[in-house]
C-alpha cells in the first residue's frame, strides 16, 4: 500500500476533479455554492487541510451573522476541527461560542458536543503531566455523555462516545468489547474504521497488550492508506512502537 501511494492520491484527487468540474461552467444558487463547499471540504479534510480550511472559511464568512444559524454551525463546527488539530485551540474555542446549541437539530448538536469534546481531547495531550491535564479530560468526558444522552442508541456517535467514555472511567474490557463488536459493520478505507482501529490500539495500549495494540494500529494504517487519509498518526505510532520492539 505504500509503494501505491501515488496510485491512491491519483485515485483521491480525481474524486475531488469530479467534484469540481461538475459545478463548473454552472451558476450556482447561494445554497448550491455553501454546499459544494462543504463537499469539497469532507473530501479534503484528512487529506490537505490547507484546502478543506480555504473551502470551510469561505462558508463561515458568508454565514456569519445571518439568521441561518444551523448552516452557519454546520461550516463552524468544521472549522473549528481544523483549528483544533492544527494547535490553534483559542480560535477553534472562539469561533465554538458563536454557535448556539439549544437551537440546533439533534444531529447537528451531536456534532457540536464533539468538536468540543475533541478540543478538549487536543487540549489535554498537550497538558500531559500538568495539572490541567484532569481537568480538560474532564471536559471531554461531559460532552461526551451529552452526546450518549441524545445521539441515537447503536450510531456511531453512541457507541463510540460510550467507549471511549466507558475506557476513561477505567473499563476498558467493555470499551473494547464495544468497538470490537461495531468494527464489521464500517468499511474499511473510511476515516471512520481508521478512528475506532486506532482507538482500540489506544485501549491496549492501556493494557499492555503489545501485540493487539500493534494489531490495530496495522489495521489502522493500513486503511489510511487504502482511502488517501493523510492523518497518518497510527503509521507514526506504529513505527515507533516498531522502533521500540528493535525492527
Amino acid at each position: 500500500l505504500i509503494a501505491n501511494y501515488d496510485h491512491q492520491t491519483a485515485e483521491k484527487e480525481l474524486r475531488i476533479k469530479t467534484i469540481k468540474d461538475g459545478a463548473s461552467g454552472i451558476t450556482l444558487t447561494p445554497d448550491q455554492y455553501l454546499e459544494l463547499n462543504i463537499r469539497l471540504y469532507d473530501e479534503y479534510m484528512a487529506y490537505k487541510y490547507d484546502s478543506a480550511f480555504q473551502y470551510i472559511q469561505e462558508n463561515v464568512g458568508l454565514l456569519r451573522g445571518t439568521e441561518d444559524h444551523n448552516r452557519f454551525a454546520a461550516s463552524a463546527v468544521r472549522m473549528a476541527h481544523i483549528l483544533s488539530v492544527t494547535g490553534l485551540f483559542n480560535m477553534a474555542r472562539e469561533l465554538m461560542k458563536e454557535i448556539n446549541p439549544d437551537v440546533l437539530d439533534v444531529q447537528q448538536r451531536v456534532d457540536y458536543y464533539t468538536q468540543q469534546s475533541e478540543l478538549n481531547l487536543y487540549r489535554s495531550e498537550m497538558a500531559q503531566y500538568t495539572p490541567f491535564f484532569a481537568e480538560f479530560i474532564g471536559r471531554a468526558q461531559y460532552y461526551r455523555q451529552l452526546i450518549i444522552q441524545i445521539a441515537p442508541k447503536g450510531s456511531y456517535d453512541y457507541i463510540f462516545n460510550k467507549a471511549t467514555y466507558t475506557c476513561e472511567t477505567g473499563d476498558e474490557d467493555k470499551a473494547i468489547q464495544m468497538l470490537e463488536d461495531y468494527l464489521p459493520h464500517i468499511k474499511r478505507g473510511t476515516r471512520t474504521y481508521g478512528i475506532i482501529t486506532s482507538t482500540l490500539a489506544y485501549f491496549y495500549q492501556r493494557q499492555q497488550n503489545q501485540d493487539k495494540q500493534e494489531h490495530y494500529l496495522l489495521l489502522s494504517a493500513i486503511s489510511d492508506e487504502i482511502g488517501a487519509i493523510r492523518e497518518n498518526n497510527s503509521l507514526r505510532s506504529l513505527s515507533e512502537l516498531l522502533m521500540d520492539k528493535g525492527d
